[in-house]
């Protein structure tokens, strides 16, 4: 009888994976009701503190609206976040070294913020000057919404399918420690006490090398390089630190960011106020990124963001159209520019941060 139950249950989750074969599918099934919020960043190369080449574009869109779970069928609320990094090869449509169409798709439930589900496909073709060119193309697929960590990857190009997960139990409680995290993030913008969360709410395990790690959010008041049309914004200064006898190396990563209520503010911007107080939470909005290479770093850079209506998201969408297509519905709804309207941001202090 255990050996029945064991089959079937392999089998349902077969069936549940395998109707998610796309990105597009996770975005099917979640109903936008509300205006998409979109940031758009560009990437770029820097060596001794100097930005050497335009690399790409990443956007990112958030949209509130409901989720049909896959366990039960009903609607719950939820937050559907869309990110697509694009290279500079792929969005000029060239050849090129190194042509990358990455995209990544989560959906949080409100107001718990707990991630439901999590996708990325990964859609890269690189030819550098020296070692062996490589093209990858996978998706994958990470469901929480049982209870435990389910998994499914599927190679594009040899239609190999993998449901081997080093460590699942540990991402599983990453995925419920979301809301937690952005709790200690926005405290400690805000020089308030995190006392109340739990005990290890700045730290993070993640698999990395096939090991399970655990990384500490080093968090404290700093200034952001310039950025927003060359402004730089008070804001939370994020490092993120191997704790003792992980065993691995991590490649330093740096943050800056302000909550999303703060960056609409200093804009003025109505319709991203707007957006701010419907938020199920005040997530931190990162405005630069750093990220350690072996020679130098790849920085993110916010430069824009908006708030527009896009046709059918409010009632009988499918929630944000592809990350990255050109609005077709100029007149449909309102729009708002950070940077572009009348009031221009305001730089909020003069002297940056010591590790810019």
């Amino acid at each position: 009888m255990m050996r029945r139950w064991l089959l079937m249950a392999v089998i349902l989750l077969a069936v549940r994976l395998q109707a998610m074969e796309s990105l597009d599918d996770v975005s099917s099934r979640f109903q936008g009701q509300a205006a998409p919020v979109r940031m758009t960043y560009d990437i770029t190369y820097r060596f001794l503190g100097m930005e050497l080449g335009y690399l790409g574009r990443m956007e990112l869109v958030s949209t509130m609206g409901t989720w049909k779970h896959g366990r039960t069928g009903k609607e719950v609320p939820a937050v559907l976040v869309d990110i697509r990094v694009r290279s500079k090869d792929h969005l000029r449509g060239e050849g090129g070294r190194t042509r990358i169409n990455d995209r990544m798709v989560a959906v949080l439930d409100v107001p718990g913020m707990n991630a439901l589900v999590f996708a990325k496909e990964i859609d890269q073709q690189l030819n550098p000057v020296f070692g062996r060119s490589s093209v990858s193309r996978a998706v994958s697929f990470y469901d929480a919404q049982g209870g435990f960590m389910e998994y499914r990857k599927r190679d594009l190009l040899t239609g190999t399918v993998s449901t081997n997960l080093t460590a699942p139990e540990a991402l599983y409680r990453l995925s419920q420690q979301v809301g937690t995290i952005l709790s200690f993030l926005d405290l400690k913008y805000r020089g308030e006490s995190t006392g109340k969360l739990p005990a290890d709410a700045g730290t993070i395990a993640v698999n990395m090398e096939g090991r399970v790690v655990r990384i500490r959010l080093d968090a404290q008041a700093g200034c952001s390089p310039i950025c927003l049309r060359r402004n730089r914004f008070r804001a939370l200064y994020i490092r993120t630190e191997l704790e003792k006898g992980g065993g691995v190396r991590v490649r330093d990563f740096q943050a800056w960011g302000i909550p999303f209520s703060t960056l609409a503010g200093e804009v003025g911007d109505p319709a991203l106020t707007e957006a701010s107080r419907a938020a199920p939470v005040d997530a931190l909005v990162p405005l630069v990124m750093d990220y350690e290479l072996a020679l130098g770093a790849v920085r993110v850079v916010l430069e824009e963001s908006e708030i527009e209506a896009v046709a059918g998201s409010a009632a009988g969408g499918k929630g944000p159209d592809a990350v990255g297509q050109e609005d077709t519905a100029a007149g449909d709804g309102f729009r708002g520019h950070l940077g572009r309207q009348g009031s221009e941001t305001k730089p909020v202090m003069e002297e940056p941060h010591q590790n810019l």
